[in-house]
């Protein structure tokens, strides 16, 4: 079975770019500064589920931390950022062919399937935050 490695990475930086964009439309006094795709799930052998996308920025980071903790302690923690970004139904449809590649052949491809699922994903993430042209 083949599948479609280049169309799920252009769907990838699809979602990831429109999400900042997006965000930097509705919140034009913060500075975003991440990206991150996080909360990868899968299940060998079954699932394998599309990631969250978690944007963050200076003054909603902030905002989120409180007083449980600084901002410097959820910089980096992308599940505690406000914006968040939960897979809709174009990567549910991602995901339910990446799932079906992967058990052919009674799941003897799952393991290289994931592994070339999570080496796809990271390639858009560096092209998200660019700016609009």
């Amino acid at each position: 079975m083949s599948f479609d490695w280049a169309g799920l990475e252009q769907a990838v930086q699809d979602q990831l770019t429109g999400f900042v964009r997006r965000m930097r439309a509705k919140h034009p006094d913060d500075r975003l500064y991440a990206v991150a795709v996080h909360a990868f799930h899968a299940e060998t052998g079954s699932v394998i589920a599309w990631p969250l996308v978690g944007v963050a920025g200076e003054r909603a980071v902030a905002s989120a931390a409180g007083d449980r903790f600084t901002p410097g302690e959820l910089r980096w923690s992308p599940a505690d950022w406000p914006w968040q970004l939960d897979p809709g139904p174009a990567e549910d449809a991602w995901a339910a062919r990446l799932e079906e590649a992967a058990t052919a052949d009674g799941g003897r491809r799952w393991e290289p399937v994931h592994a070339r699922y999570l080496r796809t994903v990271v390639p858009p993430c560096p092209w998200a935050g660019a700016p609009a042209s």
